[in-house]
């Protein structure tokens, strides 16, 4: 199961939240990377020029945020690319060197930054000393985020996480907040502890190859069910009409 599928398959089991509201005076980790690649996308023009203020000033007000709101954001950064991942990331090279071919063919300055755009070192140096400047603590992990987030809740360092990459499901996360609308606070909650055969396993930290797999497997086996009991919805729905 691919971790698109997690999150589309396990849809029945998120339910809308107000982050802000329903998670005051607790700890969030928040996957910053994510964020950032966001705001260099908006702030491409400058960002292509080695400009990162914008950059780095509208990653603190929404962090900000987070802290008006009595919420205590983590920030975990990524580290280097995973070695298993060398395939798919040169997949991405690939596409991204023909996006900017087809921008420079057709002179199209706006698309070839949209091509271009990408999180450098210099930016999250920028972003990781106004952090230590505003005095809030931040993670930096060794590859990619997804899995020190789902670490981090298992240990009970933090609530939730929040990510817009589904790949915490499949790491273990008991609850990742998605959609996030950092202007609101709205967003959407994965809560895995409601399955009552999960909570055991999914709350306590791995210790062998094999858990990580059997919670897989058991979250394969939820998918299957949960779309088994939305057909046999659609179903009645038919019925009756």
């Amino acid at each position: 199961m691919g971790a698109d599928g997690a999150k589309t398959g396990l849809r029945p089991l998120a339910r809308p939240v107000d982050v802000y509201n329903d998670f005051a005076d607790q700890k969030v980790a928040v996957n910053i990377s994510i964020t950032l690649y966001k705001l260099a996308y908006i702030y491409r023009k400058s960002c292509a020029a080695g400009d990162y203020g914008a950059v780095v000033r509208c990653c603190w007000r929404q962090l900000s945020r987070f802290l008006a709101a009595g919420v205590h954001p983590v920030p975990v950064f990524d580290g280097a690319a995973l070695p298993g991942k060398g395939g798919e990331l040169e997949r991405r090279r690939q596409r991204r060197c023909a996006a900017v071919a087809k921008a420079l063919k057709c002179e199209n300055e706006d698309a070839l930054l949209k091509a271009e755009v990408c999180v450098p070192d210099e930016l999250v140096l920028e972003v990781q000393r106004m952090l230590y400047r505003q005095g809030l603590a931040f993670v930096v992990v060794p590859y990619e985020a997804d899995a020190q987030l789902a670490y981090e809740i298992k240990q009970g360092r933090v609530h939730a996480v929040l990510t817009e990459d589904s790949d915490s499901l499949i790491h273990g996360a008991p609850r990742v907040i998605t959609e996030f609308d950092s202007s609101t606070g709205a967003a959407m909650l994965y809560d895995l502890t409601v399955v009552s055969y999960l909570t055991p396993s999914i709350l306590r930290p791995f210790n062998t190859c094999t858990e990580r797999l059997m919670l897989i497997l058991d979250l394969v086996v939820l998918v299957l069910v949960l779309k088994k009991k939305k057909k046999k919805k659609k179903k009645k729905v038919l019925c009756v009409d």
